[in-house]
Parts: structure tokens; sequence; C-alpha cells
């Protein structure tokens, strides 16, 4: 029905429109009077103007009649899209519709008006050059490259133009002197005319002259050509093996995979993803959350001083401001400054944990150096903890904190997610393994033999919530912290409720 009465709006929404253009342009003088333009040739100016004002009077008695009925439809949808805002569940996918203006002013500069309601969920992938925002940098920056060629084309075409008119001025100089001024006098106006524009320029230019734009063909076109131009430049190589377009395609992913090929090879891992609770999961039920601590509105700059290992950490203004506000989205700088907060707070059943940092993941996923992975990780010592706890953002559809516990000796992946969706863990666990083999391989280089893999064998990876916590679009992040706090103090799965979340924020 709000899909059906969407469409209806727009249409009369359309028709009032263009009968206030008409009469717009009639009343503004941009346009001729009503009717005068089709009768002018037949009948005398003043019976002309006389039928224009008649159509003007029925133009706007139109747009009084058809009004009632286009207001009274957009406060029914508007009544709809109330209802469905309050029946709404995020876990559906769906775009909830906007409420739409009822003055025609408004309406009209109304952006949603033209855009269709949702009535089913999005099925399949989404296009990447409507989610991925890499792609969205190189469609700006493809267009900004055919911009800038056209904008060098046309600065030719004007400088061609500028030649042009200055030769056609100096070859009239040879007609316009007169014989009332001596020729001498001439010659010293131009001495003067020249010294004033260096004045102006600063210094005296060299003489330009200007080349025809040069417009380079997309080689992706014509693979059977060079690149640009570039090998007539720089010249050929005849021991070299011409590159076909295939091979270039595949070049980056050759390089990626002859990065790390020793890691690759020791690599023996497999892990399965059961969507079922652990047969056997331990809640948490005691977390104390203190609620009558005063917290000040505004908070300074607070600097932890280094303890448990954990280096020394910083907290703006900018970030406690988040945990204080009942409805901001957490940042990377509060998840992980809270959890090692956590950490401290909880020793020493904490010490059995090692809390990997939010920025850990996505170093993996783009091959950081080895050296750059163990200075940010060997502070947590996490070749000899059991368990690693690792907070995880979710960038895709929208972003999402969600958290994955490794426990060692059970080989299982404990997967939690405020939400209980499934779908994104398929590639997660992919890349929570391969940070579990890189980190197990740079521990056995850095700390010797001694230090045994971790990561081979076969892993479980299993949710511990299947049904929905959360019910809003802000609080994934808290609700991480939460789970931290139950990992930590050695259990499975939090217990805290969502009439919780504001005194866990209280409590952080």
């Amino acid at each position: 029905m709000v899909w059906d009465l969407k469409i209806n709006i727009c249409k009369r929404a359309v028709g009032s429109f263009f009968e206030w253009d008409k009469l717009d342009r009639a009343v503004g003088g941009k346009d001729k009077p009503l009717g005068a333009s089709s009768v002018t040739g037949l009948l005398p100016l003043s019976e002309a103007l006389l039928l224009g004002t008649k159509l003007h009077q029925q133009t706007r008695k139109a747009i009084t009649k058809h009004q009632p009925a286009l207001m009274a439809a957009i406060r029914k949808y508007n009544n709809y899209c109330e209802q469905l805002s309050q029946l709404h569940n995020p876990t559906w996918a769906i775009p909830l519709p906007a409420a739409l203006p009822t003055t025609l002013v408004d309406l009209r500069n109304d952006p949603t008006l033209m855009q269709d309601v949702w009535i089913t969920p999005s099925v399949g992938e989404v296009p990447q050059w409507l989610e991925d925002i890499d792609v969205h940098d190189g469609i700006r920056a493809l267009l900004k490259h055919e911009h800038c060629l056209e904008e060098q084309r046309c600065l030719g075409i004007e400088a061609d133009n500028i030649l042009k008119r200055l030769k056609a001025t100096l070859e009239l100089l040879e007609r316009w002197p007169t014989v009332l001024c001596s020729h001498s006098r001439y010659i010293n106006r131009a001495e003067v005319a020249v010294q004033v524009a260096d004045t102006i320029a600063g210094a005296s230019q060299p003489s330009l002259r200007w080349l025809a734009p040069v417009v380079i063909d997309d080689h992706f076109n014509s693979p059977d050509e060079d690149m640009c131009g570039l090998t007539d430049l720089l010249g050929t190589d005849s021991t070299e093996t011409p590159i076909e377009s295939e091979q270039v395609a595949l070049l980056d992913i050759d390089n990626q995979d002859d990065l790390e090929p020793d890691l690759e090879a020791e690599t023996s891992s497999r892990v399965t993803l059961s969507w079922e609770l652990p047969d056997v999961i331990t809640v948490d039920c005691g977390v104390d959350m203190v609620k009558d601590i005063h917290v000040p509105a505004i908070m300074p700059t607070i600097i932890q001083a280094s303890i448990d290992g954990v280096p020394r950490q910083t907290f703006l203004p900018s970030d406690t401001s988040l945990l204080a506000s009942p409805q901001a989205r957490l940042n990377d700088t509060c998840i992980n400054g809270c959890a090692t907060l956590l950490y401290s707070a909880f020793m020493p059943a904490a010490a059995r944990c090692a809390v990997l940092s939010t920025h850990d993941l996505p170093r993996v996923r783009f091959h950081a150096d080895d050296d750059l992975l163990w200075r940010n990780v060997s502070w947590t010592h996490f070749w000899e903890k059991p368990v690693w706890i690792i907070p995880i953002h979710c960038s895709l559809p929208v972003g999402h904190w969600v958290l994955c516990t490794i426990d060692f000796p059970s080989r299982k992946l404990l997967l939690f997610d405020s939400l209980a969706e499934q779908k994104p863990w398929k590639n997660e666990i992919k890349d929570i393994m391969w940070l579990v083999c890189c980190l197990s391989s740079i521990a056995t280089q850095k700390m010797g033999m001694g230090t045994s893999r971790q990561d081979c064998g076969d892993w479980m990876a299993r949710p511990v919530l299947l049904e929905p916590r959360q019910t809003n679009g802000h609080n994934c992040g808290i609700w991480v912290l939460a789970q931290m706090a139950a990992i930590l103090r050695g259990y499975d799965i939090t217990d805290v409720k969502e009439n919780d979340i504001t005194h866990f924020r209280h409590f952080l």
C-alpha cells in the first residue's frame, strides 16, 4: 500500500509542479501570457490577452482543486511511515521510507520524493560501485583524469584563439598609424607598453610556443599497442618477453602470493563453521557495575600509565564523549583503550588472555611487514597465552563491531555478534585463521624453535549467541566490550541485558 501510494503521490505532485511552473513563467515575465502564443496571429491582441487570462484562472482553479487530494495522500503516506518505523526490525535489511513535507514548496525540494519504497529485502551481493569506497575513489579519479584532458584541450583552443587575435592585432599595426602623429611617437608608446607589462608581470617572460594538445588513447582498449607510448620514449628490451594484458592483470596477485611462500607452505589449518551453540557454555552473571559514581560531562585528556605490560594509553575528550553519549557509536580508539582497561581491571584472571588490537587483523589482510606486526603485538606475549581475543570491525553492509575468541586448547573459534548474523563470519574466519598462522610463524622465528606452532590441525568455529540481543544500530561496540569482560573473567558469554547497556557505558 505504501509503494502504490508513493507512486500516486509522485504523479499528482509532478502535475502540480508543472502547473505551478507554467504560472511562474507567465507571472514572472519569462514567457508569454497563457494562450497568447497560439491565438495572437488569429485574434486581436486584446482578445488574445483576455483568453490568456481565462486560461490563467483555469490553471489556478485546477491547482486549488487538485491540492486537497494530494495533501490527503501525503498525510496518509506519513501515517504509514510512522507505523512502519514502530514495527521495523533492523535484521530485515529493508530501508524505511521517509515522511514527505505537506507544502508544495518543500515537497518540490525534497530529494526523497522520487525514491521508491522498498518492499522486499535486497537479494544477492551489493555491486562494488555502490558500496566499495576504493571503487568510488577510482571512479572519481577516472572522471578527474578525463576532465583534465578536456580542460587541456579547452586551454589549448583558448591559447590558439588568443594567438590568432594577437596576430590579427599586430597585422593591424601597419594600417592604423595616422599622418597626424610622428613615427617616433608610436615607437615610444610601444616601448612604454612593454615596460608596463614587464612591471606588472614582475619580470620579462620568455617567448612561449603553444603546441596542440596531445590526446592519449586508453591502452586497455588497444592491448596490442605500447602502453601510452612509453615504449617509444624509453626504448625496448630485446631480452624481455612481452607481457600480455592478462599477465598485467594478475601481476599483483602473483606478487602477493610470493610474499609469504614459506608461511603458506607451513599452514595446515582447516576451520569448519558450525552454526550451533557449543555443548558447554558458561555465563558470566557477576559483573559489578557501579551506578552511583558521578562522571563529569566534559572530561580532560586522561593518560593511563603502562601497567601489566600494557602500553601507555591516552584518552582524548572526543573519545570519552563517545562513551558518555547513550547513542554514540564507539570508534577503534574507544574499543582498544577500554579493552586494555578491562584487561587490567580483571587481573589476575585475565592473565591467560591475549587481547589483540582492532588494527591487527587489517594489517594481516593487507600483508603488513612481520616486524610491524611483532612491534604491535609482542607486548601481549600471545605465544604464551591459551586464549586470544580479537575485536573485529565489519564494514559491510554497514559498520558493525563483533568479537572472536580463539581457544587454543580446544581449537575453537567462539564467535560473538550482538545481531546474531551468520553470513559475515564466512569470510572473517578465513582472515582470523590467517592471522593465527602469521603470528604463530612470527613467534617461532623471533623466539626460536622452542616455541611450538599452535595453529596446526582442524579447528571448529561456533557462535555463542543465536538470538540477537541488540535492537538498535549504535550499541554494537558496547556489546563487544561486555563480551570481552566476560571472556577476561573466565566465562564464555556475558549475561548483560539490553537494559543494562547504559549502566555498562557508565561503568566503562
